[in-house]
């Protein structure tokens, strides 16, 4: 009998006092056994039963053919331990093999075999799979429970151009204009539409933009229309002329279905993250996370379909902060579903139809831009957006539709060319609410018509109102690690952090987490990705701040037409 310390034993009917035992160190040595009912397979650290009777198709890793007679059927739930503790993975379906080891030299084919090896137990420490550059993966289907460890899934970009910044201007919300940027060596920008930017140099190194358009109101086609360079920290980064950038593409993966399951309790805020894969039509998400702010992130993905006729569905599960998309896209595709899900830096680009975006709690677009028929239908108990860009709109009539039942913020935003800039709608059990409409003087969302209220359509002049505003920003320096930050308003307004001076031995992500907000003060932490708790040597000093209040014009009951004045 092999050694199988540390592993599971057999399962189900076999016993170790009556089988037929064997050992083999791979699955060419399995289908030539002759004398065994029950063999281990060393390449996969499981057990395979031998089926007499078996007539299922054989598939060469889970069924092989017997050359006693019938198949060798793989015994799932005796899969070794072993595997729970490897960090490094990589899937390569033209070069993979799911009988291999499964690191970098020895990728496997599919998320299936992953899926079998991880199966059987909690994660022991955070797994990195990387998807191969150029890589076409049908799906990724997992049920996988993380512990107080994380699933970091991340594909090899393909690099297609390199270049330098010549222009930067940021978005304006006053002209309207969204970010525009023109490069050294780059006379037309047609063919890059749709694909990623990455920063490689400069104080934006990292940040990630994409092309949303050439030639952005008769600019030309060496300039192009970007959404905003925004960092793995969710904020805004703008770069300078002499940066160098890259275009490039992203590994693919078909559907996406993950039940990510934790029991843990640390400080860390992802604990499964996809980066920089184009995902298919449908990613569907059943976060059963201990900690749910911002639990699962997508980062820096292109979500797309097949065909730009078919929709796309992003679900974030039950708990609507759970699912962060931070700076991707959702392009060429014909509308559909993001549920359940928060974003920032996003590019929404020729999507047919309008996107549904709905969440029961708090969804929430910063720092978007919508362009060429890509409006947003927003259902929610209260909805915030804000820095958010629209222009032409026009087929799907409106920019940004609200059926809110509660409070809708709109601050700094802004767009042209759209059918209906902002309709005010009713909410979702379909009566007309209390609907407060909030907006500062920064709003600039301009269509045929700027604002309409459904059932009542009437134009409403946006005027400029001036107000104090109630910012507050400051720097802190972080000791053993951390910081509290006597400030107002991080509560209700929430708090963008970014680090201004590097120091310290080693550097944690930084993170204000929401438990620590009060009336009166805020925590700034620097966090061990692996989830321990705090990077202690870090004591970098951190740039914080805390958003205005938005104010402006109120709505409420809007009435329905024909109802008296």
């Amino acid at each position: 009998m092999p050694n199988t310390r540390g592993r599971i034993p057999p399962s189900g009917a076999f016993s170790t006092d009556s089988a037929q035992l064997a050992s083999v160190a791979n699955l060419t040595e399995l289908a030539a056994v002759l004398d065994a009912d029950l063999c281990w397979v060393q390449s996969l650290l499981c057990y395979f039963h031998r089926q007499s009777t078996s007539t299922l198709a054989p598939d060469g890793i889970t069924i092989v053919t017997a050359a006693a007679g019938g198949n060798w059927e793989r015994i799932v739930e005796t899969t070794g331990l072993d595997w729970l503790s490897q960090i490094g993975w990589t899937i390569d379906p033209a070069t993979g093999n799911d009988e291999n080891a499964g690191g970098a030299a020895a990728p496997l084919a599919t998320f299936d075999e992953l899926q079998r090896r991880l199966s059987v137990g909690v994660l022991a420490t955070t797994a990195l799979v990387t998807i191969a550059a150029g890589a076409s993966v049908p799906h990724c289907w997992l049920d996988v429970d993380v512990g107080e460890n994380a699933m970091l899934i991340e594909g090899q970009e393909t690099v297609v151009a390199t270049d330098a910044v010549a222009t930067f201007a940021d978005r304006n919300h006053a002209t309207p204009e969204s970010a525009l940027l023109t490069a050294a060596a780059i006379a037309d920008w047609t063919p890059y539409v749709g694909m990623r930017l990455r920063m490689t140099s400069g104080t934006a190194l990292g940040a990630i933009a994409w092309v949303a358009r050439a030639n952005p109101h008769a600019a030309g086609v060496d300039v192009a229309s970007i959404s905003q360079f925004t960092g793995d920290d969710g904020l805004p980064y703008n770069p300078s002329p002499g940066d160098t950038f890259v275009i490039e593409t992203l590994p693919s993966i078909g559907d996406v279905v993950v039940q990510a399951r934790s029991g843990g309790t640390g400080l860390l805020t992802q604990r499964f993250r996809i980066k920089s894969c184009k995902l298919g039509q449908s990613v569907a998400f059943e976060t059963l996370l201990a900690e749910v702010y911002r639990g699962v992130i997508l980062d820096g993905c292109n979500v797309t379909a097949a065909s730009s006729s078919l929709p796309v569905s992003v679900n974030g599960g039950a708990t609507g902060t759970a699912l962060w998309m931070n700076r991707c896209a959702v392009q060429d595709v014909d509308g559909g579903l993001l549920a359940n899900v928060r974003s920032a830096g996003c590019l929404f680009r020729a999507c047919g139809s309008a996107l549904q975006l709905s969440g029961g709690v708090h969804p929430l677009v910063h720092g978007a831009l919508l362009c060429d028929d890509a409006g947003l239908v927003i259902w929610g108990d209260q909805i915030g957006f804000s820095s958010l860009q629209c222009f032409n709109a026009t087929s799907v009539t409106n920019a940004i539709q609200t059926r809110c039942s509660e409070l809708v913020l709109a601050d700094a935003v802004s767009g042209d060319g759209n059918g209906v800039g902002l309709e005010i709608g009713t909410g979702a059990g379909g009566t007309a609410p209390g609907c407060n409409v909030c907006y500062s003087s920064s709003y600039n969302l301009l269509g045929t018509v700027d604002i309409q209220i459904t059932g009542y359509p009437e134009t409403l002049a946006v005027a400029d109102l001036p107000y104090n505003g109630n910012s507050q920003k400051g720097i802190a320096t972080l000791v053993g690690g951390t910081v509290t930050v006597t400030a107002r308003g991080s509560v209700t307004r929430g708090v963008l952090i970014a680090r201004n001076t590097p120091a310290g031995a080693a550097m944690g992500l930084l993170t204000a987490p929401e438990a620590s907000r009060t009336l009166t003060d805020f925590v700034i932490n620097a966090e061990d990705i692996a989830g321990s708790g705090l990077v202690v040597t870090d004591v970098s000093t951190v740039d914080w701040y805390i958003p205005e209040e938005a104010r402006g014009i109120r709505i409420y009951n809007a009435r329905s037409a024909g109802a008296a004045a």
